[in-house]
């Protein structure tokens, strides 16, 4: 039995059985296209999921951009999962911390004041400045808790007391810059070691890394989104159904190239194994 499923695509199945996908468009298209068919047909993580349980030969209702239990997987997937995943998070941008909230209550050191006109009321640098001493002192201590096995417990606590320097170091700056100069400025700049694209998914879950936006899961699948927006215009195509309306919660620029490069390494890496399933089924 065969019948029309969404615009130009055809499933074809009998009584009882999944649905198989046979329109010209899914037989006829390049592999990669298969694979996003495939997303638009179904959902964004289709792909994701189906690869993780073709890959484990079992249904344990996980995705590969989880990172989880990777041992699990070929070698080269679990290489290209973890390169796609820290290419999305991972690299240099401009950031802004938000200090509208703060009291202004700072009691500031001689050394601060200091810095401040060393940098010549340069916000960014005076930040950036900061956070390079920080990161200074947390590598140069590595090597000592190494030496009794809390080298991981040093860089987590490390990690966490980073984020909360940041953010009273800006609440300051903002206290000092107006003091000086009466000009009230309440985003503070500074260069994150984190992508854009991963900065406003956290800002977008309102700071709570992971809960939704910021997820590996949903940042891969924005990031393939952008990546078959790519590959459609490098043949010259649209296709509203696959992609529409890209906008600041996606990658772009040179970061984006950097993101298309990885998710295309990604998909060189996951397809054959789609291609060995389906010539096997």
């Amino acid at each position: 039995m065969e019948r029309r499923m969404r615009r130009k695509s055809h499933v074809r199945c009998e009584a009882g059985e999944k649905a198989e996908i046979t329109s010209k468009f899914y037989l006829s298209h390049p592999e990669w296209a298969v694979a996003t068919s495939t997303y638009g047909l179904r959902c964004c993580t289709s792909y994701d999921r189906f690869l993780n349980r073709i890959l484990k030969d079992s249904d344990d209702g996980g995705l590969v951009t989880e990172l989880d239990n990777l041992y699990q997987l070929p070698t080269d997937v679990q290489d290209a999962a973890r390169m796609l995943i820290s290419t999305l998070k991972e690299g240099r941008s401009e950031a802004f911390i938000d200090v509208s909230g703060s009291k202004r209550t700072y009691t500031l050191r001689s050394s601060f004041r200091m810095n401040y006109e060393r940098v010549e009321g340069d916000l960014k640098r005076f930040m950036d400045n900061h956070i390079k001493s920080f990161d200074d002192y947390t590598n140069r201590n590595l090597e000592f808790y190494e030496m009794y096995n809390k080298k991981e417990e040093f860089k987590v606590k490390r990690k966490k007391k980073r984020g909360v320097e940041i953010r009273k170091m800006a609440e300051a700056l903002s206290q000092y810059h107006y003091e000086i100069t009466g000009e009230l400025v309440t985003l503070i700049p500074y260069t994150s070691d984190q992508t854009r694209y991963y900065n406003v998914a956290i800002e977008l879950d309102r700071g709570k890394i992971g809960k939704y936006w910021s997820s590996n899961v949903e940042l891969a699948a924005r990031a393939f989104e952008y990546y078959v927006s790519e590959k459609l215009k490098e043949n010259h195509w649209r296709n509203d159904y696959l992609v529409c309306g890209l906008d600041s919660i996606y990658p772009f620029g040179e970061e984006g190239q950097r993101i298309k490069e990885a998710m295309a390494l990604f998909m060189q890496a996951t397809l054959p194994y789609l291609t060995k399933f389906r010539e096997e089924v």
